[in-house]
């Protein structure tokens, strides 16, 4: 709920929807989790830790190719910061 009233007070707060999203995973809607996710993406593409959330969470529910997208763009972001290199560690496992 609070994750949902700060998304409503600022709705640009692509961190909000990052955590929101992830909330969603751990809580058993990966559904949720994902469209979550996603949207956060349209509003800020170059917010690096949704992406590798996103890569995580598609991996996680068997979406392979998806979540090897996600993390390319994590990646690609800034490979030398330890997104970047988070992601590259799950790219790694995947490939």
């Amino acid at each position: 709920e609070l994750y949902l009233k700060v998304i409503k007070l600022d709705p640009k707060d692509v961190d909000t929807y990052n955590d929101l999203g992830l909330s969603y995973y751990y809580t058993g809607g990966p559904d949720l989790a994902i469209n979550t996710l996603r949207k956060g993406t349209k509003i800020n593409p170059r917010f690096q830790r949704i992406w590798l959330s996103l890569g995580f969470v598609l991996g996680s529910t068997g979406n392979i190719e998806d979540a090897k997208s996600a993390l390319k763009k994590a990646a690609d972001l800034n490979p030398n910061n330890d997104v970047g290199q988070e992601a590259m560690r799950i790219l790694n496992q995947i490939q």
